[in-house]
Protein backbone atom coordinates (compact mmCIF):
# COMPACT_ATOMS: atom_id res chain seq x y z
CA UNK A 1 0.00 0.00 0.00
CA UNK A 2 1.25 3.51 -1.07
CA UNK A 3 -0.46 5.42 1.82
CA UNK A 4 1.09 8.05 4.18
CA UNK A 5 -0.67 9.51 7.29
CA UNK A 6 1.24 11.95 8.81
CA UNK A 7 0.68 15.35 11.17
CA UNK A 8 -0.87 18.60 9.05
CA UNK A 9 2.07 21.15 8.83
CA UNK A 10 2.31 24.79 9.48
CA UNK A 11 2.17 25.73 6.07
CA UNK A 12 -1.17 23.44 4.96
CA UNK A 13 -3.71 25.47 6.37
CA UNK A 14 -4.89 26.36 2.85
CA UNK A 15 -4.78 22.27 2.33
CA UNK A 16 -6.61 21.70 5.08
CA UNK A 17 -9.45 24.32 4.29
CA UNK A 18 -9.73 22.71 0.66
CA UNK A 19 -10.42 19.44 2.38
CA UNK A 20 -12.64 20.94 4.66
CA UNK A 21 -14.63 22.51 1.75
CA UNK A 22 -14.65 19.40 -0.24
CA UNK A 23 -16.59 17.40 2.57
CA UNK A 24 -19.15 20.19 2.97
CA UNK A 25 -19.25 19.59 -0.76
CA UNK A 26 -19.58 16.26 -0.78
CA UNK A 27 -22.83 16.59 2.03
CA UNK A 28 -24.09 19.21 -0.18
CA UNK A 29 -23.68 21.38 2.93
CA UNK A 30 -20.94 24.31 1.28
CA UNK A 31 -23.22 26.76 2.06
CA UNK A 32 -22.55 26.40 5.52
CA UNK A 33 -18.61 26.89 5.80
CA UNK A 34 -17.65 29.72 7.68
CA UNK A 35 -14.20 28.83 8.31
CA UNK A 36 -11.38 30.65 7.00
CA UNK A 37 -7.61 29.84 6.22
CA UNK A 38 -6.10 31.94 8.53
CA UNK A 39 -8.53 30.68 11.38
CA UNK A 40 -7.97 27.10 10.83
CA UNK A 41 -3.85 27.94 11.02
CA UNK A 42 -4.02 29.72 13.87
CA UNK A 43 -6.30 26.61 15.79
CA UNK A 44 -4.11 23.63 14.25
CA UNK A 45 -0.51 26.22 14.65
CA UNK A 46 -1.07 28.69 16.79
CA UNK A 47 0.38 29.56 20.31
CA UNK A 48 -2.03 27.17 22.05
CA UNK A 49 -3.45 24.71 19.64
CA UNK A 50 -6.86 23.60 20.08
CA UNK A 51 -7.63 21.30 17.29
CA UNK A 52 -5.32 18.40 15.41
CA UNK A 53 -5.27 17.35 12.13
CA UNK A 54 -3.80 13.82 10.13
CA UNK A 55 -3.19 14.45 6.26
CA UNK A 56 -3.35 10.57 4.47
CA UNK A 57 -0.81 10.88 0.90
CA UNK A 58 -1.51 8.03 -1.54
CA UNK A 59 1.39 8.02 -3.90
CA UNK A 60 2.54 11.66 -2.84
CA UNK A 61 -0.91 13.47 -3.48
CA UNK A 62 -3.21 14.14 -0.92
CA UNK A 63 -5.72 12.02 -0.67
CA UNK A 64 -8.11 13.04 2.53
CA UNK A 65 -7.60 13.77 6.14
CA UNK A 66 -8.80 13.47 9.77
CA UNK A 67 -9.53 16.49 12.23
CA UNK A 68 -10.18 15.94 15.91
CA UNK A 69 -9.50 17.70 19.34
CA UNK A 70 -8.84 16.70 22.90
CA UNK A 71 -11.64 16.33 25.32
CA UNK A 72 -12.60 15.16 28.54
CA UNK A 73 -15.57 13.34 30.35
CA UNK A 74 -16.67 14.39 33.88
CA UNK A 75 -18.20 10.81 34.73
CA UNK A 76 -15.15 8.74 33.93
CA UNK A 77 -12.55 11.37 34.76
CA UNK A 78 -10.58 10.66 31.68
CA UNK A 79 -9.59 12.34 28.50
CA UNK A 80 -10.49 11.28 24.93
CA UNK A 81 -10.78 12.09 21.53
CA UNK A 82 -13.94 13.76 19.44
CA UNK A 83 -13.26 13.18 15.98
CA UNK A 84 -14.89 15.99 14.62
CA UNK A 85 -14.05 14.92 10.43
CA UNK A 86 -13.21 12.45 8.48
CA UNK A 87 -12.77 12.65 4.81
CA UNK A 88 -11.35 10.66 1.71
CA UNK A 89 -11.24 12.10 -1.65
CA UNK A 90 -13.42 9.48 -4.21
CA UNK A 91 -10.55 8.74 -6.55
CA UNK A 92 -9.24 7.66 -3.26
CA UNK A 93 -12.02 5.64 -1.25
CA UNK A 94 -11.88 1.37 -1.38
CA UNK A 95 -7.76 1.45 -0.36
CA UNK A 96 -8.38 1.30 3.65
CA UNK A 97 -7.07 4.91 3.90
CA UNK A 98 -10.30 6.31 5.80
CA UNK A 99 -9.51 2.86 8.42
CA UNK A 100 -5.47 3.94 8.91
CA UNK A 101 -6.43 7.69 9.03
CA UNK A 102 -9.44 7.00 11.43
CA UNK A 103 -6.64 5.17 14.11
CA UNK A 104 -3.56 7.78 13.76
CA UNK A 105 -5.94 10.27 16.36
CA UNK A 106 -6.22 7.89 18.95
CA UNK A 107 -2.28 6.39 19.04
CA UNK A 108 -0.86 10.41 18.96
CA UNK A 109 -3.10 11.19 21.70
CA UNK A 110 -2.64 8.43 23.55
CA UNK A 111 -6.72 8.22 24.50
CA UNK A 112 -6.56 4.62 24.37
CA UNK A 113 -4.36 4.20 26.90
CA UNK A 114 -6.27 6.84 29.03
CA UNK A 115 -9.25 4.92 28.39
CA UNK A 116 -8.05 1.40 29.38
CA UNK A 117 -6.93 3.21 32.78
CA UNK A 118 -3.11 3.16 31.49
CA UNK A 119 -1.18 6.28 32.46
CA UNK A 120 1.49 5.53 30.36
CA UNK A 121 2.65 7.94 27.47
CA UNK A 122 4.17 7.83 24.14
CA UNK A 123 7.94 8.95 24.09
CA UNK A 124 9.06 10.65 21.03
CA UNK A 125 12.43 11.47 19.44
CA UNK A 126 12.73 14.25 17.77
CA UNK A 127 16.05 15.13 15.82
CA UNK A 128 17.41 17.00 12.95
CA UNK A 129 20.29 15.39 11.22
CA UNK A 130 22.51 16.17 8.12
CA UNK A 131 23.28 13.57 5.62
CA UNK A 132 26.92 13.44 6.75
CA UNK A 133 25.22 12.76 10.14
CA UNK A 134 25.81 16.31 11.82
CA UNK A 135 23.54 17.55 14.74
CA UNK A 136 25.39 20.38 15.45
CA UNK A 137 28.83 22.53 15.31
CA UNK A 138 30.54 24.64 18.05
CA UNK A 139 27.20 24.52 20.29
CA UNK A 140 24.79 25.79 16.95
CA UNK A 141 22.76 24.34 14.39
CA UNK A 142 24.97 24.57 11.29
CA UNK A 143 21.52 24.96 9.12
CA UNK A 144 18.51 27.24 8.76
CA UNK A 145 15.09 25.55 8.48
CA UNK A 146 12.27 27.98 9.56
CA UNK A 147 9.18 25.32 8.78
CA UNK A 148 10.96 22.64 10.57
CA UNK A 149 11.02 24.98 13.95
CA UNK A 150 7.72 25.74 13.28
CA UNK A 151 6.98 21.44 12.53
CA UNK A 152 8.98 21.12 16.45
CA UNK A 153 6.18 23.67 17.95
CA UNK A 154 3.19 22.29 17.06
CA UNK A 155 4.71 18.67 17.68
CA UNK A 156 5.72 20.16 21.20
CA UNK A 157 3.05 22.18 22.09
CA UNK A 158 1.47 21.47 25.67
CA UNK A 159 3.76 18.60 26.05
CA UNK A 160 6.85 17.76 28.54
CA UNK A 161 10.31 18.11 26.61
CA UNK A 162 13.20 16.67 27.86
CA UNK A 163 16.96 17.53 26.36
CA UNK A 164 20.39 17.90 27.62
CA UNK A 165 22.15 20.74 29.01
CA UNK A 166 23.87 21.99 26.75
CA UNK A 167 20.75 21.97 24.18
CA UNK A 168 19.08 23.80 27.10
CA UNK A 169 21.81 26.39 27.69
CA UNK A 170 21.51 27.14 23.84
CA UNK A 171 18.44 28.17 23.59
CA UNK A 172 17.39 32.25 24.39
CA UNK A 173 14.69 31.06 26.94
CA UNK A 174 13.00 27.85 28.43
CA UNK A 175 10.71 26.63 25.37
CA UNK A 176 6.93 28.36 26.24
CA UNK A 177 4.23 26.68 26.72
CA UNK A 178 6.05 23.24 27.50
CA UNK A 179 7.41 21.75 30.29
CA UNK A 180 11.26 21.62 29.49
CA UNK A 181 12.93 18.73 31.12
CA UNK A 182 16.60 19.10 31.46
CA UNK A 183 19.17 15.74 31.63
CA UNK A 184 22.69 16.32 32.33
CA UNK A 185 25.48 14.78 34.40
CA UNK A 186 25.17 11.63 32.17
CA UNK A 187 26.98 11.67 28.43
CA UNK A 188 25.35 8.08 27.29
CA UNK A 189 21.79 9.42 27.60
CA UNK A 190 20.02 8.03 24.91
CA UNK A 191 16.22 7.95 25.70
CA UNK A 192 15.47 3.69 25.64
CA UNK A 193 11.45 4.19 26.49
CA UNK A 194 10.99 5.86 23.09
CA UNK A 195 8.69 4.06 20.81
CA UNK A 196 8.29 6.73 17.96
CA UNK A 197 11.31 8.81 16.42
CA UNK A 198 10.53 12.06 14.05
CA UNK A 199 13.52 12.43 11.72
CA UNK A 200 14.09 15.59 10.00
CA UNK A 201 16.75 14.58 7.44
CA UNK A 202 19.11 17.83 6.27
CA UNK A 203 20.42 17.39 2.44
CA UNK A 204 23.20 18.77 3.22
CA UNK A 205 26.78 18.20 4.53
CA UNK A 206 28.12 20.79 6.50
CA UNK A 207 31.31 20.48 8.49
CA UNK A 208 30.82 19.48 12.50
CA UNK A 209 31.36 18.81 15.79
CA UNK A 210 28.52 16.55 17.15
CA UNK A 211 27.22 13.58 15.19
CA UNK A 212 23.60 11.13 15.30
CA UNK A 213 24.90 7.73 14.79
CA UNK A 214 22.79 6.39 11.70
CA UNK A 215 19.45 4.88 12.53
CA UNK A 216 19.10 0.65 13.31
CA UNK A 217 16.75 -0.52 10.69
CA UNK A 218 16.76 -3.86 13.08
CA UNK A 219 15.55 -1.66 15.74
CA UNK A 220 13.55 0.80 13.86
CA UNK A 221 10.98 0.27 11.00
CA UNK A 222 10.52 3.61 8.72
CA UNK A 223 6.83 4.06 8.41
CA UNK A 224 6.78 7.39 6.54
CA UNK A 225 8.83 9.92 4.76
CA UNK A 226 7.80 13.51 3.27
CA UNK A 227 10.65 15.36 1.07
CA UNK A 228 10.36 19.23 0.85
CA UNK A 229 12.30 21.63 -1.28
CA UNK A 230 13.93 24.58 0.65
CA UNK A 231 12.07 27.64 0.96
CA UNK A 232 12.82 31.36 0.74
CA UNK A 233 13.76 30.85 4.73
CA UNK A 234 15.83 27.24 4.79
CA UNK A 235 19.32 26.86 3.69
CA UNK A 236 18.71 22.83 2.37
CA UNK A 237 16.61 20.89 1.19
CA UNK A 238 15.21 18.48 4.26
CA UNK A 239 12.72 15.38 4.48
CA UNK A 240 10.65 14.54 7.36
CA UNK A 241 11.29 10.55 8.44
CA UNK A 242 9.11 8.64 10.77
CA UNK A 243 10.67 5.99 12.23
CA UNK A 244 8.89 3.14 14.94
CA UNK A 245 10.41 0.66 17.28
CA UNK A 246 10.22 -2.98 16.28
CA UNK A 247 8.47 -4.78 18.82
CA UNK A 248 11.30 -7.31 20.32
CA UNK A 249 10.35 -11.08 19.36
Amino acid sequence: MSVIIRRARPDEAGLVLSLVRELAEYEKLLHEVEATEAGIGEALFGSHPRLFCEIAEWKGEPAGFAVWFINFSTFSGRSGIYLEDLFVRPPHRGKGIGKGVDRVPDRRSGAHRAGAGNALMEVVLIVAVADNGVIGSGGTIPWRLKADQQRLKAMTMGKPVVMGRKTFMSLRRPLPGRTNIVVTRDASFRSPGAVVMEVTEVHARPEGDTHLAAVDPAGWEEVARVGNSAGPDDSADYSYVTYRRRKSR
